[in-house]
Parts: structure tokens; sequence; C-alpha cells
């Protein structure tokens, strides 16, 4: 299809699509205001919709009416529990919440696409499915919407993250590996109280709670292959009710994350045996218990190149860039793992990591992002 008859959303329209969901960041599977107002924006432009799916998330099929693949297009919905401090006209108005991770730009750029696309489906063949999913952050929303059929009569997925350590306008894509696996975790390490003065009449649990967390960090400095990259963190640390009492009880939660799966599969049997015996030798118990694992993110031979064609088509061939690995997961593995897909990533070239309060990122790029997507669909089915 030529260049020209690809008529986008204004940048403006995009833009106030972000401002308006930036505004009302929620909680994982709470995404109600923000369902909310993705429904009153598709059903203007005449889709028919599937909703409460996982509890808040929406599907859209926009059909061609004539034979031909099925292409999924996802952004997530949810935002984090961070206070955002940013003096802007568009900032949260829920307290201790933030979009601090683009999902707001996600949304803005799916919604753009749907508005481009519609007009376009008479020349084209096939299906899109615009999903919008709920609780991206760690908390199974994709998994749950899998689970809601929407992978049904899908051909091909795709995802995209605006990501602020690449260059603005660069776009990040990766044939096979692309972001790693990961494993999360609770420790809880029990002890017995005792009074401050007296501390040999307990057992310390969180003395040997700081013993686990330095010995954890030996998986990685010697027992991994230092060729192959790993990352072991411990977030969360809770022990102890006052200053003068032994804690009897410390819970400790953290993630290990990697590209080997015969480091992947290694973990649990490595970390349980350390945990117990750095335990056992501090007199105390303890008990680890996993999530439900976050796969490898691997970018499927066939999906990557049509998205890097729509890429090129987009940008220009000087913009596409091979997306490094990342250490981070993503929940878009659990489309990855059934339907070939592909998950590239948008260069915001922003200060304020992905994350933080400080995120932000110039909105001039959620025009690139609409028309990526217009691409896929374009070169998809044709």
């Amino acid at each position: 299809m030529p260049h020209q008859s690809l008529l986008l959303p204004s940048l403006q329209k995009i833009t106030e699509h972000r401002r308006i969901l930036h505004a009302i960041p929620e909680e994982h599977f709470k995404e109600y205001k923000t369902a909310a107002y993705i429904c009153s924006v598709m059903q203007s432009l005449g889709y028919r919709l599937k909703t409460g799916l996982a509890g808040t998330g929406i599907t859209a099929d926009l059909d061609s009416g004539k034979p031909g693949p099925c292409l999924l297009f996802r952004a997530d919905m949810d935002a984090l529990p961070i206070q955002e401090p940013q003096d802007i006209p568009y900032a949260s108005t829920h307290p201790g919440w933030m979009h601090a991770c683009g999902h707001d730009g996600h949304m803005a750029m799916l919604l753009g696409a749907a508005e481009a696309l519609k007009p376009l489906m008479p020349m084209l063949r096939g299906r899109i499915r615009f999903l919008f999913q709920p609780a991206e952050e760690g908390t199974l929303g994709a998994a749950k919407m899998v689970a809601c059929n929407v992978l049904d009569g899908v051909d091909m997925a795709f995802g995209m993250h605006l990501w602020p350590t690449i260059e603005y306008g660069r776009i990040g894509v990766r044939e096979g590996p692309v972001m790693s696996a990961a494993k999360r975790f609770t420790i809880t390490i029990r002890g017995k109280a005792a009074h401050g003065s007296e501390p040999q009449a307990g057992i310390d649990a969180l003395d040997a709670g700081c013993q686990v967390v330095n010995a954890l960090q030996r998986l990685i400095s010697r027992k991994q292959d230092p060729r192959l990259p790993s990352a072991l963190t411990i977030g969360e640390f809770h022990a102890g009710t006052a200053p003068n009492i032994i804690a009897d009880t410390a819970v400790l939660r953290g993630s290990a994350r990697t590209y080997d799966m015969k480091t992947w599969a290694a973990w649990p049997q490595n970390i349980e045996h350390m945990v117990k015996h750095v335990a056992a030798a501090m007199g105390a118990h303890a008990e680890i218990k996993y999530e439900p694992d976050s796969p490898l993110l691997s970018n499927h031979p066939k999906a990557t190149q049509l998205a890097r064609k729509a890429a090129i088509r987009s940008a220009g061939a000087h913009s596409v860039i091979e997306q490094p690995l990342l250490m981070a997961c993503e929940d878009f593995t659990e489309y990855a793992t059934r339907v070939p897909a592909c998950f590239l990533f948008l260069g915001t070239g922003s200060a304020g990591g992905l994350h933080t309060p400080n995120f932000n990122f110039n909105e001039d790029i959620l025009r690139l992002g609409t028309e990526i997507w217009c691409r896929i669909a374009l070169f998809g089915l044709k």
C-alpha cells in the first residue's frame, strides 16, 4: 500500500489519549476507569467489544470479511505503586499510583492504530485483534487473558514497549531470545524471639536473613558460568517489630533471571540448598515458595521479519537497530510461547528510567508507534 494512503490520527489526538490515561493510573486487575475510557473510544469508532476478560481486559476484532490471517496487537493497562512527583498538567490523580512504565503510551498508540486501520480493512484480508491487557506488572495478566481464549484463531501476536535507554526514534528488533526468563520467590525464615538484651536466648531471624542475602550472591559469582549473563536480586526484606526484640521471623522476596535454560533448571535446587543450609547454620528454619515462572521471551522469525519490515517502512532502515538482550522480563511471553510472536522496542531516549518516579517521554514518539502498528497490519494482511 502506498505510504501516502495511510492516514493517521493527529498527534494531538493520540497525545490526548495518553494524557487522559496517564492521569488515571490503576492497580493490576483494578483498571476500571482505564477500561471505561478504552471502551468509550473504541465504541465511538464503531467497534464491538468483548469486555471483562480477566476482570478488566478488552478485545475488539477488526475483520476485513475476507479469508486471511489474524494478527493480535497487545497493549498493557496497569500502573505502578509509585507517587508521581512531576508538576505536569496531566499528572496522576490517584495518589500513590503512576504510569511509570509507558503503558499509557502503549494504549494510546493502539487506540490510534484502531482508528487509522478501520477504513483500510476493505483493502486487506484477514483480521486484527486489538487486546488491552490488565496486570502486566508481574501479576499474571497475560496468562489470565490466554485462559479467556484471546488467542483463538490468532496466527501471530505483536507487542511494543516504549524504552528510555534506546535513542529517541530508534526501533529495537531482535529475532530469537530477547528478554530473560525469571523466577520470583519468597523466603520465610523462622527463628525465636527474645529480649534484645539477651540475644543468646533467641534465634535471630533478621541476622539469618542477612546471611542468606549475602550467600545468595554466591550463586551468581561462584555457581554461575561467567560467560552466561544472569541476575539475582532480593528486593524485599521484612523483619522485626521493635528495636529491643530479637526478630523471630524474616520474609525476603526476590527474583532470579537468565537466558540460559540449564541455569534456569538448576536454580530452584541451588537456591533451596543455599538458603536452608545457611539458615540452619544460624539455628533458624527456612521455607521457600515460588511464584509462577515467567518464561524466556523469544521472537519468532516470521513475526520478527514482519515487524522489522514495518519498522523500516515507518522510520527508515537507519532507525532500526538490533535490539540488545534484556535481563527484564515481560508477560507477553504467555502469547509468544503459544503463537508466532514479536515484541519490539520503541526508543524514547528519556532521562527518567522505567519504574522510577521521573519517567516521562517526548510524546511525539506516539505517532511513530501508531504508524508501526499500522504498517504491521498492512504488510501482514495484504
